[in-house]
C-alpha cells in the first residue's frame, strides 16, 4: 500500500513539474514601466501585442491585462515596446505600444494599425523633435510621400528611399541603423 501511495505522489508531482515547466515556456521575464514605477514580472509571450499584454508579477498570481491606457511600456530580453500616439484626424487619435528597432539620433519604431479589414504595419520615427508616421496602407500615394521626404529634408539617402516607386522597408531600416551609428 505504501508503494502505491508512494507511486501515486511521485506521479503527482512529475506531472506538476511538467505543467509548471511549460507554463514558464509560455511566460518570459519583462519590465513593465509606468509612470512612476518600474514593475518587473513576467508576460504571456503568444499575448504580446501592440494592442496589449498579459502580465503576472509572479507566475502563480493572476493575470492582468496591460493596455497602452494603462501603462508606458514594456521591456522583455528581446525587445522594448513603448507607448505610442498613432495620430489620426486633427489632433485625434489612439494609441498602441511599439517596438523599438533601433535607438540614437533617430528612433524607430513599429507597430500595426486595424485598416479595413486588414492590419497594416506603421513605422514611427523621431529624430530633431520630429514625429514622422509611415502607414503603408496611405503610402503608396506619391504625395504622401513627398510630404515625407520633405520632413527629412538633409538626409538625402532616407528621402530617396521614401520617393522610390516601391518602398523598401529594410533598405529603410538598414540606412536608420547606419545613420545612428555615426
Amino acid at each position: 500500500m505504501k508503494t502505491i501511495f508512494r507511486t501515486f505522489i511521485l506521479i503527482f508531482l512529475f506531472f506538476n513539474q511538467i505543467g509548471f515547466s511549460q507554463e514558464n515556456k509560455k511566460w518570459i521575464k519583462a519590465t513593465i514601466f509606468t509612470k512612476t514605477d518600474t514593475i518587473q514580472g513576467f508576460v504571456k509571450t503568444n499575448s504580446i501585442s501592440f494592442d496589449s499584454v498579459k502580465f503576472k508579477k509572479n507566475l502563480d498570481e493572476p493575470t492582468e491585462h496591460l493596455t497602452p491606457e494603462l501603462i508606458e511600456g514594456y521591456q522583455t530580453t528581446d525587445y522594448l515596446y513603448q507607448k505610442k500616439f498613432i495620430k489620426k484626424i486633427g489632433s485625434f487619435g489612439y494609441y498602441k505600444f511599439g517596438k523599438l528597432i533601433d535607438k540614437g539620433k533617430f528612433n524607430l519604431y513599429e507597430t500595426t494599425e486595424q485598416y479595413s479589414s486588414s492590419q497594416n504595419s506603421i513605422l514611427i520615427l523621431e529624430f530633431n523633435n520630429q514625429i514622422i508616421t509611415f502607414k503603408f496602407y496611405t503610402f503608396q500615394k506619391l504625395k504622401n510621400k513627398k510630404k515625407i521626404a520633405k520632413e527629412l529634408d538633409g538626409y538625402h539617402l532616407l528621402q530617396n528611399i521614401v520617393l522610390k516607386r516601391k518602398f523598401d522597408y529594410n533598405s529603410f531600416i538598414e540606412e536608420i541603423k547606419k545613420l545612428n551609428s555615426k
